[in-house]
């Protein structure tokens, strides 16, 4: 699963990350899906040890930021998601067709003669003038 950092929303006054909004997708060589959505931030106080200013975040910080937001349980709920509907977009739940269709018929290459039709008119038996 790939992990994106869409975009964050901060507090204008303060700079505070409220909230990332991110975009997760899963794929092969034919099909790719993706979920997104907004994890809220708990808020932390400017003087924290910890706090980063706006101006300091690298995507790194907030991938972690994100990670560590969602949780291992939270990641592996998205992953899951993620997978089943790859998998129901590989593996189509519904198919359709015919058991008695086993192959196509190939159509002919060369024209076919249409076969001679004989046709018998009939006239009226009688006296011709």
């Amino acid at each position: 699963m790939n992990l994106h950092i869409k975009t964050l929303k901060r507090d204008a006054a303060t700079g505070m990350v409220k909230s990332i909004i991110w975009i997760a997708n899963l794929g092969n060589d034919q099909v790719r899906v993706e979920t997104r959505g907004e994890q809220i931030l708990i808020p932390k106080d400017s003087g924290d040890p910890t706090f980063v200013p706006y101006s300091n975040i690298t995507l790194d910080i907030a991938l972690d930021w994100l990670k560590f937001s969602l949780g291992q349980s939270g990641l592996d709920a998205i992953k899951g998601d993620l997978e089943v509907e790859l998998q129901s977009k590989t593996i189509p739940a519904v198919l359709q067709g015919n058991p008695w269709d086993v192959e196509e018929l190939p159509i002919a290459t060369t024209p076919v003669e249409a076969p001679l039709i004989q046709r018998r008119t009939r006239f009226p038996i009688g006296k011709v003038e």
